[in-house]
């Protein structure tokens, strides 16, 4: 496995490019900040598998960790960012759930 590609969005939004949030690529170790959130009890899976793999959580438990700077992103490490819609997150309620999206990209 090469690693992974992130999509971030409001869970009654559609999953199309314009309704992305945030989307990212990383190495096969950027999977760890989701698995760290799920064991905390601040996200759940809904859908394994990574074809995609879906997970759900709260934009308070999500949104601070995107828009970190250095080693808290979850791209820190080896990834770039394709999308941070920073203006749209930043407006975003803290109890606004949303859809996290894992394609595996091996």
């Amino acid at each position: 496995m090469s690693g992974w590609c992130f999509y971030v969005c409001a869970a009654d939004a559609t999953e199309s490019a314009s309704s992305r949030l945030a989307a990212w690529e990383t190495v096969f170790e950027g999977i760890h900040w989701i698995d760290r959130l799920v064991r905390a009890g601040r996200a759940e899976q809904v859908q394994g598998g990574g074809y995609p793999s879906r997970y759900k959580a709260l934009a308070a438990d999500v949104f601070p960790l995107l828009t970190a700077d250095g080693s808290d992103a979850p791209w820190a490490g080896g990834g770039f960012v394709r999308k941070l819609d920073r203006e749209a997150i930043a407006v975003c309620p803290p109890d606004q759930v949303v859809i996290i999206t894992v394609w595996d990209q091996s």
